[in-house]
């Protein structure tokens, strides 16, 4: 039997589905909570709240903005920047000391995502999972987006992706690219072996991913089956 210890939730959260759940690993009774709204096929809007344990009457800091926030989580080191991941393929910092407007974004993407002349442009898919690796000196953001790749990002410095893996299960005889592309829907990266990730997949697979960069594209390394639905 489950026991519940306590119901967090407000207002501007009513009739919205919980996307994202993360605790602070410096404060350790804070929540992290993103919402996203299943009913609604257009102006879905961004919800993230986050939560003291130890005060439940209203959440301690809200963002709202007018895209949809697909996935969120805290920085690793910071625990007062908030990243988040939206639907049009952007990533958003914010910091919980300020007013909830973005101090640091990706590129707005209305394009195809490919390799330019200044390096790789932005997702232009929405965004699935996010996840940090590095030190505090030296973060980068890791994210997958339906547009079938990863890209990792500097902290600091959002402009441009450090690098961007196409995800391909070339295992499979497929017909095309297309039909090779995973989709990534969870994720978990040790911080001791951080080029080395495990991946669930909508297809059912879940894969272990290398982001050291290749020419040929093989980041996938294994691929354990078994389920039926979506990890």
């Amino acid at each position: 039997m489950v026991n519940g210890i306590c119901e967090l939730g407000d207002q501007a959260a009513e009739g919205k589905t919980v996307s994202s759940l993360d605790w602070s690993n410096k404060e350790h009774d804070t929540l992290l909570v993103g919402y996203t709204d299943p009913l609604s096929l257009y102006n879905k809007s961004g919800l993230v709240e986050i939560w003291s344990i130890n005060k439940r009457e209203a959440p301690d800091y809200t963002i709202s903005c007018q895209t949809e926030i697909t996935t969120s989580m805290f920085h690793i080191f910071k625990p007062k920047t908030i990243i988040c991941g939206t639907s049009t393929g952007q990533i958003l910092q914010y910091d919980t000391r300020e007013k909830p407007i973005p101090f640091l974004s990706t590129q707005l993407d209305l394009g195809t995502a490919q390799k330019t002349s200044d390096g790789y442009k932005s997702h232009s898919f929405p965004i699935s999972c996010l996840a940090m690796t590095g030190s505090e000196n030296n973060a980068n953001i890791i994210s997958i987006s339906g547009d079938g790749a990863l890209c990792m990002w500097s902290v600091a410095n959002m402009y441009k992706p450090l690098y961007r893996i196409e995800l391909l299960n070339k295992a499979q005889e497929l017909r095309s690219k297309e039909e090779q592309e995973v989709l990534i829907l969870s994720r978990s990266i040790s911080q001791n072996h951080p080029k080395k990730m495990i991946f669930g997949s909508e297809d059912g697979n879940v894969y272990e991913i290398s982001t050291s960069e290749n020419d040929e594209g093989e980041n996938i390394t294994k691929i354990f089956k078994g389920h039926k639905g979506p990890v």
